[in-house]
């Protein structure tokens, strides 16, 4: 985990990092940040989903989905393209390591890239802030709302912070390797007192390592599993007992105790 903390808005920091145990690849790079909700309500509506798809939409629209004028209409009066709260919060830290390649590709889902596209007139539109001109150090002119970095942010994340893939290392990093990790910091976070994180994990088949997760849903088995058999262990004695005192009480009656039932006479 690389702590930014101590990088100052708008400057470039470098830190030397040393690992503290082997990781082997695949090695997903993640960034994260918190306290941020991405699952508020209003958060999640502040998009225009036909804008997102590349369709043409009536500014009317755009006012309903994007209510706050900052988010869809910039100081000089262009419109913003896409608009909404999604957009104008989009994390634009730049992250690299030294001697290592880090791969942003793959990175967002694939029905997710399916479903964003740029409109026809991509690039053409006059009075219109394009993605790549509100953040030009992490989205390719060329590629717009196409931008696996920018595709993979909108998509909400459900807890009090976020998680993102920011891409992947094919390399093994080996325990005690020092590596020289360079971030330029233009996402600020100070105006709500949060924090940001670049995380390296090795990825298995079940996702991200996370033997926390993974010791919580063994002990929940066993513990389900002792509970399952202390109750048919207790129904089993509880039944015994019950026929025991049902018996003792028709002998003490001089009547026939349980057995095959007895024909009319």
């Amino acid at each position: 985990v690389v702590n930014a903390k101590d990088c100052k808005h708008g400057t470039t920091c470098t830190w030397s990092v040393t690992v503290p145990k082997t990781l082997r690849p695949p090695i997903l790079v993640q960034y994260h940040v918190g306290p941020f909700y991405q699952n508020s309500n209003t958060y999640i509506k502040s998009e225009v989903p036909q804008e997102l798809r590349g369709l043409a939409v009536p500014e009317a629209s755009r006012k309903l989905f994007c209510s706050t004028e900052h988010s869809r209409v910039n100081g000089e009066g262009n419109d913003i393209y896409p608009c909404g709260m999604k957009v104008m919060s989009f994390f634009n830290d730049t992250f690299s390591v030294k001697g290592v390649e880090i791969n942003k590709k793959n990175i967002a889902w694939d029905s997710d890239l399916q479903r964003f596209n740029n409109p026809p007139d991509y690039l053409k539109r006059k009075k219109t802030t394009w993605l790549h001109d509100l953040y030009p150090t992490v989205i390719g002119k060329e590629e717009g709302v196409k931008g696996e970095d920018f595709i993979v942010w909108m998509r909400p994340s459900a807890g009090s912070s976020v998680t993102k893939r920011y891409g992947w290392v094919e390399q093994e990093l080996k325990a005690g390797q020092v590596l020289e990790v360079t971030v330029t910091n233009d996402y600020p976070v100070e105006s709500f007192k949060g924090y940001k994180q670049f995380i390296f994990t090795e990825i298995g088949a079940f996702g991200a390592r996370d033997l926390g997760l993974a010791y919580a849903l063994l002990g929940g088995g066993f513990l389900s599993l002792f509970l399952v058999v202390a109750s048919q262990v207790l129904l089993w004695f509880s039944g015994r007992s019950e026929a025991s005192a049902t018996s003792r009480s028709l002998r003490s009656q001089n009547l026939p105790g349980p057995g095959p039932s007895q024909p009319p006479l």
